[in-house]
């Protein structure tokens, strides 16, 4: 339990530290705050009971979400919030009011949390109180009535065209291949000559059996390599050639940005990268002035 407990409050320090450090910083801060932690045991202060109703609805909501399909840990991360708020406030989840939420949300405020990790808290707090009400468990939602908390959308730097550079998937005739999003969602996503070539290449110099596009060798096996593995591999080509801040979704924002400028429908942009909203591929997406001041010249003289 001591270990579980250090790595929820590690991931909540890389929660409000995430949007004032970079990538890399962030990372650095994780694995020195988890070194520090190993020779203390960690236990979590308990501020208030929570009664055995409020937990059993929670339960079951979280029951009725993982019925939908939610990973693991987006669950948690409901469950762990909404618990939180649930010992902090003492009020039964029957009879929680808005009251009660503003002012838990302005001691989270007042103790330093950023409105961004608020705004995420409060649409968490939402879903369950708003699942609640759909299922005749509540007369009211009491978030209903509390806004969306704003803050300033920081839009993160996608690589420079300088710095950018089951194998059963790849369809190397077609120039595609099926990739596994978040939230187990399929799409296709496209390769070039280029790139069809050098994995080609990287084919036929593959000695072992593994079905895994790429792998890692560990303890004399070939494992498919994680999430964690490509964000230290891509860190450390950074350091190689001196680029900052390298991890997989400044690809993604990269290739948002360069289709973006190129021409490509927003909308379209929106399907390659999984998003179910434009608005969520905007956050992506950086276009500098002088490329707006190119295209209106453009569209209003044509």
């Amino acid at each position: 339990m001591s270990l579980q407990i250090k790595q929820q409050l590690v991931s909540e320090v890389r929660d409000d530290i995430g949007e004032f450090l970079t990538y890399k910083q962030t990372n650095q801060v994780s694995d020195i705050l988890l070194d520090r932690l190993c020779g203390y045991e960690v236990e979590q202060t308990q501020i208030g009971e929570i009664d055995s109703n409020s937990m059993d609805l929670l339960q079951s909501y979280l029951d009725a979400k993982a019925v939908q399909g939610l990973s693991p840990g987006t669950l948690e991360g409901y469950r762990y919030k909404n618990e939180r708020m649930l010992r902090d406030v003492g009020v039964p989840v029957q009879k929680i009011t808005v009251n009660h939420l503003r002012n838990y949300l302005m001691q989270e405020k007042g103790r330093g949390i950023s409105d961004r990790t608020l705004e995420n808290d409060r649409s968490k707090y939402s879903a369950f109180f708003g699942w609640l009400q759909n299922e005749g468990l509540i007369r009211v939602n009491p978030c209903a009535n509390i806004g969306t908390i704003k803050y300033i959308k920081k839009l993160r730097e996608p690589y420079s065209p300088v710095e950018r550079l089951n194998r059963e998937d790849i369809d190397f005739h077609a120039l595609e291949c099926k990739v596994l999003g978040k939230g187990n969602k399929e799409r296709t996503v496209y390769i070039d000559e280029v790139t069809a070539m050098v994995l080609q290449q990287y084919f036929d110099i593959r000695t072992d059996t593994s079905p895994a596009l790429f792998g890692g060798i560990r303890r004399n096996r070939t494992d498919r390599i994680s999430p964690h593995g490509v964000r230290d591999m891509l860190t450390k080509l950074g350091e190689r050639v001196d680029v900052e801040n390298v991890h997989p979704h400044r690809f993604r924002r990269t290739l948002a940005t360069t289709l973006i400028l190129h021409g490509m429908p927003i909308q379209e942009v929106a399907m390659i990268l999984g998003h179910t909203s434009i608005n969520t591929t905007m956050t992506y997406v950086k276009v500098n002035q002088e490329s707006v001041k190119s295209s209106y010249r453009r569209f209003f003289y044509s």
